[in-house]
């Protein structure tokens, strides 16, 4: 790939290297945090996608330009921009998906199931909560249910 297509791979200039350290070090351990953090729906991966989202959408149009017009240009300008071409993409699409209020808003009908349960555990009689799952509902319905029964029983008189 890197003698026929890629030229910039094969010189690796020290600039470039740095570029190859910066992948290591910054966007390797991002992807591991980042699948963790939207499989499980966290706000918290907000910061770590603004930092590599920057760091890539520094760095790239250097290497898109020497790839274009520099020393170790390359003659197959097209197919290397497809190539690099998602090095560019996925970060836009990640920051704009991060500069939202709620990087992981609640669908609607989360809100309307955990009222639905309310309803059904307040016309049970009292210490019988137990009986309506909120497994029963999507995850974040569950969890909100949860959280509010725990709420309610601290402040219940024993």
């Amino acid at each position: 790939w890197w003698t026929q297509w890629d030229r910039l791979v094969a010189a690796r200039p020290v600039w470039f290297q740095a570029a190859i350290w910066l992948e290591v070090l910054v966007q390797a351990p991002y992807y591991l945090i980042a699948i963790e953090a939207f499989l499980r729906q966290r706000d918290s991966i907000r910061l770590p996608t603004v930092v590599y989202s920057t760091v890539l959408l520094t760095i790239m149009p250097i290497i898109i330009g020497e790839q274009l017009c520099g020393e170790h240009r390359t003659h197959h300008q097209c197919l290397v921009l497809c190539v690099y071409s998602p090095y560019v993409l996925m970060p836009l699409l990640l920051l704009a998906r991060v500069a939202r209020p709620e990087v992981f808003p609640k669908p609607p009908h989360a809100s309307r199931a955990v009222r639905e349960i309310e309803i059904k555990d307040e016309a049970l009689p009292a210490g019988n909560s137990s009986l309506i799952e909120p497994t029963q509902t999507s995850g974040s319905a569950a969890r909100e249910v949860r959280a509010r029964r725990r709420a309610a029983s601290s402040r219940r008189p024993r």
